[in-house]
């Protein structure tokens, strides 16, 4: 068994597909860019040579497989208009107690945090507002990056998945 801690080892913004979305922004992390090196048979936006770049930018249209008004309605974030009532972590809570100036000795577990934050009047959820994520500035997705290489057949753009083709 190779037990090579080499292995693990990757560049913080390295390019590796394993942690892409299929499309853009998200958790996946951003990208280098990339010099092309060779580009696929389906109308490749970039050349051998060509950089490309990770990340969405003003010059750029947007995802491909957005509608043009789409993209538009979706190049920065907005909020939605949905409001969300959420739990508060055991972090949130810590420095909400704090904040009121409890010290904090020891290690405390979720169900003491909770009743510590009833004496002190703390609040366990808090309102969040709901937004759609833009495009603008976002690490693009896997296929965003096949398609500028040309390695994305739009006609038939329903037979892609994450994993590979899909099996008709």
């Amino acid at each position: 068994m190779d037990q090579s801690s080499g292995h693990g080892k990757k560049m913080h913004n390295g390019l590796n597909a394993t942690p892409m979305s299929a499309k853009y922004g998200g958790a996946q992390p951003k990208m280098r860019n990339t010099v092309i090196n060779e580009v696929g048979p389906y109308q490749p936006h970039l050349n051998v040579g060509d950089t490309q770049q990770m990340v969405f930018s003003e010059s750029d249209e947007g995802p491909y497989y957005l509608q043009p008004s789409e993209r538009e309605l979706y190049k920065v974030d907005c909020f939605t208009g949905e409001i969300k009532i959420l739990t508060k972590n055991k972090k949130m809570i810590l420095d909400e107690l704090k904040s009121k100036g409890f010290q904090i000795r020891g290690h405390y577990s979720k169900e003491q945090l909770n009743r510590l934050a009833g004496d002190y009047n703390i609040p366990l959820t808090y309102e969040y507002l709901c937004r759609k994520e833009g495009w603008l500035y976002k690490p693009k997705g896997l296929l965003q990056v096949l398609y500028e290489r040309g390695w994305i057949d739009i006609q038939n753009s329903s037979q892609y998945s994450v994993t590979g083709k899909k099996s008709i």
